[in-house]
């Protein structure tokens, strides 16, 4: 993850995503504790720079709407920091493909992703995506390729769901408003927590 508030638009429309940013330490946790030993044929490890946690994604953002975003967030900078623990592993997508770890107290999670809705519609024309029925927040750790066959797919499966530990907890001192740059994503703003 980069972080910076770029001066020069990188498309006239771009989306961008409320996000528990994860430091470098959590980032190297959860690469050792929940990557594959696989090969690159059957598995595509996200980046481990790009691990966060999404809070809410904001879609078609135009440029000149950007200032307004960065500012009704804001207020969310009044939290206190707080601790996540990975709860259980997750698949998603249409095949179930996307190896994810879920992160706790979901309900906490929840409530804080309604409270940042809020203050974005309060604040400007734009809102959190409802592509998604269900707020899960989660991490995509890797991607089971598409020429896996189903047999090898229910064992590296199995291998996932056995990576999982207790107490695998992380205190979280800031939030963040975040786009995708290439394959990479730049924090715009960081909220630090009190």
């Amino acid at each position: 993850m980069i972080d910076s508030a770029s001066s020069q638009p990188h498309t006239k429309i771009k989306s961008m995503f409320l996000a528990i940013p994860l430091d470098e330490e959590v980032q190297r946790q959860l690469a050792s504790t929940f990557y594959l030993d696989l090969p690159k044929s059957q598995i595509k490890r996200a980046k481990q720079r790009n691990f966060h946690i999404t809070l809410g994604f904001i879609p078609n953002v135009k440029w000149e709407d950007r200032s307004q975003i960065v500012g009704a967030f804001t207020p969310l900078s009044q939290h206190k920091k707080f601790t996540i623990e990975v709860d259980e592993i997750v698949t998603l997508g249409h095949f179930g493909q996307i190896l994810c770890v879920q992160f706790g107290p979901q309900q906490f999670l929840e409530k804080l992703s309604l409270q940042a809705e809020t203050f974005l519609k309060t604040h400007t024309k734009y809102a959190f995506s409802e592509i998604y029925k269900k707020y899960i927040p989660h991490t995509k750790i890797q991607t089971i390729k598409k020429r896996v066959g189903d047999s090898q797919r229910e064992k590296i499966l199995e291998d996932f769901q056995q990576k999982l530990q207790d107490n695998l907890q992380f205190k979280i001192e800031s939030l963040a408003l975040m786009e995708r740059v290439k394959n990479d994503y730049e924090i715009i703003k960081r909220y630090p927590l009190k």
